[in-house]
């Protein structure tokens, strides 16, 4: 009776290892499942935020750019005047000095383009400085 006895007890204690290792191998598989739809749910609000972002930077781009437009039109048609304070841009248009590189050009008086000295209309060549 002894090793019948012994052989329950090892059945038992067999199918309560058995079950241990079933709840733990579900609870494993629900936790992954859990970082998956973590990760997809965060990948699709970073998507979500990039495409957002996406959009206000075009937006914005758009208004500058028409902004930049209305100022280069106005310019042109000299209803607008250069800036009361100094100036300083890039101006593509431009040479480049052969030792030292792109010039800036610095506006500093509150004048209409056509009114700046040796220029021909031209907003940019105002003083040319080299920088190095």
């Amino acid at each position: 009776m002894d090793v019948r006895l012994q052989e329950a007890k090892e059945r038992e204690w067999r199918a309560k290892e058995k079950a241990a290792a079933e709840r733990q191998a579900a609870m494993m598989e629900d936790l992954a499942a859990a970082r998956e739809a973590q990760m997809r749910s965060k990948l699709v609000a970073q998507a979500t935020m990039a495409q957002v972002e996406q959009t206000e930077f075009m937006r914005v781009l758009a208004v500058n750019q028409e902004k930049e437009e209305q100022q280069r039109s106005q310019v042109r048609a000299g209803t607008c005047r250069q800036p009361a304070t100094t100036s300083t841009l890039r101006c593509p248009e431009l040479p480049r000095h052969p030792l030292q590189g792109t010039h800036l050009v610095v506006l500093t008086a509150v004048q209409p383009p056509s009114a700046v000295s040796g220029s021909s209309g031209d907003p940019c060549s105002a003083m040319m400085l080299p920088v190095g």
